[in-house]
């Protein structure tokens, strides 16, 4: 019996697909303790309804690299990225804040754990994409 993986079951050929969601901040967001868009992003830099297919090897190759938090639990559901000042030189976040109205301060992305990815799998890709536990929890930037 032959199984067919579909995108609604996080699988990509032979890899996980990765849900990758952003956060655009604008000054007048800011006031309002908001953001002024959210959602899905796509590898190509563009707001998305749907999650796209986020490879590993795309999540290595477009995101820049830079201090990763998670959500505070010991196996993550999520790690967040937010902009720098270097991060700008990134072509993802200038394409992203092209597309929202207003002058964008701050995005920030956010990579999700497929939902069939063991605990194990994840906290490894987590790693090579930068998070590190031990900086979390000591309040230091991961080197």
């Amino acid at each position: 019996m032959t199984i067919v993986r579909t995108y609604q079951s996080f699988r990509k050929c032979e890899g996980y697909v990765f849900p990758v969601t952003a956060e655009a901040i604008t000054a007048e967001s800011c006031e309002h303790g908001d953001a002024e868009q959210r959602g899905y992003v796509g590898w190509l830099g563009n707001w998305c309804d749907e999650p796209d297919c986020w490879d590993l090897r795309h999540l290595l190759e477009h995101l820049p690299s830079g201090r990763w938090e998670g959500d505070g639990r010991t196996v993550p559901h999520w790690i967040s990225l937010e902009s720098d000042s270097d991060a700008w030189l990134c072509s993802l976040w200038q394409e992203l804040a092209e597309a929202v109205d207003g002058d964008v301060l701050s995005v920030g992305f956010s990579v999700h754990q497929p939902p069939q990815l063991t605990d194990s799998s994840w906290l490894r890709v987590c790693r090579l994409l930068g998070w590190r536990p031990w900086a979390e929890r000591c309040g230091r930037a991961a080197t």
